[in-house]
């Protein structure tokens, strides 16, 4: 539930500062730039720490894997 409000509470203030000419042209880029290069790998980082490997995560590790061969193989 917190996540929810949470990006609720991002996506209000997008639109309020859209409509305030507070920010310049360019700082959706800015912004993009820093959520990918700065805080996405922080995260990671944060939480593969903790992270205990599960038999159960085994599928959803190899399935991109397994994707890739059934489409090579089909191709």
């Amino acid at each position: 539930m917190t996540n929810i409000l949470f990006l609720l509470l991002c996506l209000v203030l997008g639109t309020l500062l859209k409509k305030v000419p507070v920010l310049r042209k360019d700082a959706p880029l800015v912004i993009n730039n820093l959520l990918l290069y700065v805080c996405l790998p922080a995260a990671t980082l944060l939480y593969t720490s903790t992270t205990r490997f599960n038999a159960n995560y085994a599928l959803p590790i190899l399935m991109p894997w397994i994707s890739f061969g059934g489409s090579l193989l089909f191709f």
